[in-house]
């Protein structure tokens, strides 16, 4: 997971519930998904405000739903571009 390794501290971590995805926020305010077997990052959001509180994936693992202490919420599709 090194491709787009955060700055700084990862302060939350979700699995989609195949294990085909990974998603974690860090102190960078940035939100970032992985495939969870090629470890390549699949892509980065930058966080608008504030840092990120907790992420989720939905029960079917398409969407990844989070949450920043300025309450910010994102619903951002999790389905990695090819």
């Amino acid at each position: 997971y090194s491709a787009l390794a955060h700055q700084t501290d990862v302060l939350r971590l979700a699995i989609s519930p195949d294990g085909s995805r990974i998603a974690t926020g860090g102190y960078d305010r940035m939100l970032r998904l992985w495939n969870g077997r090629s470890q390549q990052a699949c892509w980065e959001y930058p966080l608008e405000a504030g840092q990120i509180l907790d992420t989720q994936f939905s029960s079917d693992g398409n969407m990844l739903i989070s949450i920043c202490n300025q309450h910010e919420l994102l619903i951002l599709d999790a389905t990695p571009l090819n």
